[in-house]
């Protein structure tokens, strides 16, 4: 692999990860491509980087489970899944919400967005909070997969996750078990060589 640098011939310059606190060559080597940064890497090294994708991927997904469902998860599906989140109820369940879309395929269950319409207007249970609200523009972002025309959860809860996200509430989370994968993979490391 060649070192990425501004002139051809000249020497690489070297970079900090701001994570890991390590100063490397920028090189391939070391760093991951991104096309979208003026340098051209990504900030943290490969190391940390996969650490933290590791981590990201360990808190979304939550603890890992066998593959098979029991009676009471298949029970717990049938009561609630018309009515409550999809990320709700993997969340509950400790299955990912692509598992739990599958197996609720399987088990014939339907989502059933409630709708009501009292005096001529039409009334919507957000699927995230469980509230009543009117289902017009003011209280629903509009959708065009719906058959109701709005989204199923409210502008509210909307707004709420943008704000979480925004924060980087789950960035704190993601570093600390990206750092915790760290330091227990050099700590196996160090056992593996001591062994050696």
């Amino acid at each position: 692999m060649e070192p990425v640098s501004a002139k051809p011939g000249t020497q690489p310059k070297e970079k900090r990860c701001p994570h890991c606190g390590e100063t490397l060559p920028l090189t391939p080597e070391y760093w991951h491509r991104d096309r979208t940064r003026s340098s051209g890497l990504y900030p943290y090294c490969k190391q940390c980087h996969n650490a933290m994708s590791i981590a990201r991927k360990h808190l979304i997904r939550g603890p890992v489970k066998s593959s098979r469902w029991t009676p009471a998860e298949d029970r717990i599906m049938r009561e609630k899944y018309p009515t409550t989140s999809t990320c709700q109820l993997a969340g509950l369940l400790h299955r990912s919400p692509g598992a739990t879309k599958t197996r609720a395929g399987c088990l014939g269950v339907r989502k059933r967005r409630r709708v009501v319409v009292i005096c001529g207007d039409p009334y919507a249970q957000c699927t995230h909070c469980g509230k009543w609200k009117l289902s017009t523009r003011e209280y629903f972002y509009p959708t065009k997969w719906s058959k109701t025309g709005f989204q199923s959860w409210c502008k509210e809860c909307e707004r709420e996750l943008g704000r979480r996200m925004r924060r980087g509430l789950w960035a704190a989370q993601w570093r600390a078990a990206a750092t915790q994968l760290l330091t227990g993979k050099e700590a196996h490391d160090e056992e593996e060589r001591g062994t050696d």
